[in-house]
């Protein structure tokens, strides 16, 4: 497990589910059970960290500047094609993943802040509480 998704899980999971999740993400066997235990719904996710974004009108622009700046190194868990795992730029990551209503969590390595949607569409930046 990567020291980044150690601090995705501290920042943003719920206590009580972290100690799975860490379990989860340990065994590459097992990533599509950490994805779907950590993104499905927000259950897994500490409510104090979610602040939603409004879905009208929400455009990759919008997200990069709740988060960070475009050119700030972020992380994708879940995404598109092989994006999962991925380390880019925010503003790439956001433009091949964003606003496609899937399970999906962009981590902002420099603010430590990350863009969340899920498949019924709804959005959020998470900021540690």
């Amino acid at each position: 497990m990567t020291r980044d998704l150690t601090d995705v899980i501290d920042l943003f999971a719920r206590k009580e589910k972290r100690e799975r999740l860490i379990a989860l993400s340990e065994k590459a066997s097992r990533r599509a059970d950490f994805l779907d235990a950590f993104l499905h719904d927000r259950r897994s996710l500490d409510p104090r960290v979610l602040a939603p974004l409004a879905p009208h009108g929400l455009s990759v622009d919008r997200i990069v500047a709740q988060v960070g700046k475009a050119s700030d190194a972020a992380h994708c868990l879940g995404g598109v094609g092989d994006d999962d795992g991925r380390d880019a730029t925010l503003v790439t990551l956001l433009t091949a993943n964003a606003l496609r209503s899937r399970d999906l969590l962009i981590y902002d390595l420099v603010t430590r802040r990350a863009y969340y949607e899920n498949h019924e569409g709804e959005c959020f930046v998470l900021r540690s509480p």
